[in-house]
């Protein structure tokens, strides 16, 4: 029976472990360095056994969705690498997630290579009317904090999760604030996006 399952997850892409389909992920996105886990958050609005994963090596932060099928074992779902080489002191990145066409999940990440920075904030701004020239009114919907994870000589941050349709449409915009210590600066990163 066990070699059947094994068989069985071979040839549907399957993989025993998480760290395996993420992995697989990986080489799909074009990261062929080491990277090892930071952190990872579920996603359970779009599936109960959905991991949202942040993976790092010194050049890459990758950010990939993996998830296990009871039969198949774990398998990656997609991912986002962000270039870190390039000599820039914040990599940032987002994406959300989509169930029947529902937008459920949205998750914010990145890197932090400035040692200034003390702290995160995402911001979230969605129109709230139109007037008759077609121009739009927004409001901040929300606002909340991102942690920074030290790993070494960098801080990673991975945030985020449901999705409620007060705080997601398609009129709007993101953004992730970046504070200095001293003196109070604000920095704001542009993200690379995805949107599943």
């Amino acid at each position: 029976m066990l070699c059947a399952l094994l068989i069985c997850n071979m040839l549907g892409g399957g993989h025993l472990t998480r760290a395996m389909a993420l992995r697989d992920g990986e080489q799909r996105y074009g990261v062929y360095e080491k990277t090892h886990e930071i952190t990872s958050l579920p996603a359970e609005n779009i599936y109960k056994t959905l991991r949202v994963t942040l993976m790092a090596s010194e050049n890459v932060t990758y950010c990939g969705a993996s998830h296990f099928y009871t039969l198949l074992g774990w398998q990656d779902d997609f991912g986002v690498p962000l270039d870190c080489s390039d000599g820039e002191s914040i990599h940032a990145g987002w994406w959300d997630m989509a169930r029947n066409g529902v937008v459920r999940d949205i998750f914010y990440w990145g890197r932090v290579d400035d040692a200034a920075v003390d702290s995160a904030v995402i911001e979230r701004y969605r129109a709230v009317s139109q007037d008759e020239n077609g121009d739009y009114t927004f409001e901040k919907r929300e606002a909340f904090a991102a942690e920074l994870i030290e790993d070494g000589d960098y801080r990673y941050f991975l945030t985020g999760g449901v999705a409620t349709e007060a705080n997601y449409g398609d009129y709007g915009w993101d953004r992730v604030y970046f504070v200095d210590a001293m003196p109070r600066a604000q920095k704001c990163c542009a993200m690379r996006s995805s949107g599943r």
